[in-house]
């Protein structure tokens, strides 16, 4: 994952350091916490079925923030769910905000790179 300070200045090629940081801590925190939290007990088999099942779980969530699913309220109204990411400084002040979805460049895009520890680098 890049450092803040290298991350592109120009709008699309900021957005896509913001995905790959988002998917970095995606998959480097909180997928490799529930692989790890897999009881050892487990067989090959059924441990690649759990983490099918993460995985799958990722990823549905990732397509309802790309805007994949409608979600309807009620006959006249529906929900969106974005994604938006705040990068803040040492004093805890916002130094940057992007929308990384619905309205970037789509996130499960990315989620195939980042399961091969491609972040961007």
């Amino acid at each position: 994952m890049k450092k803040f300070i290298d991350w592109d200045i120009e709008i699309n090629g900021r957005w896509l350091d913001a995905a790959h940081s988002f998917g970095y801590h995606l998959f480097k925190q909180m997928r490799a916490d529930r692989i790890a939290a897999l009881p050892i007990q487990l067989s090959n088999s059924e441990r690649e079925v759990a983490i099918k099942a993460i995985d799958d779980t990722i990823y549905t969530f990732m397509m309802m923030f790309d805007g994949i699913y409608k979600f309807d309220i009620d006959n006249d109204h529906s929900a969106e769910y974005a994604l938006i990411q705040r990068i803040r400084d040492n004093n805890d002040d916002v130094v940057s905000e992007i929308e990384l979805a619905p309205d970037g460049d789509e996130l499960t895009i990315g989620f195939h790179g980042w399961k091969e520890n491609d972040f961007g680098e």
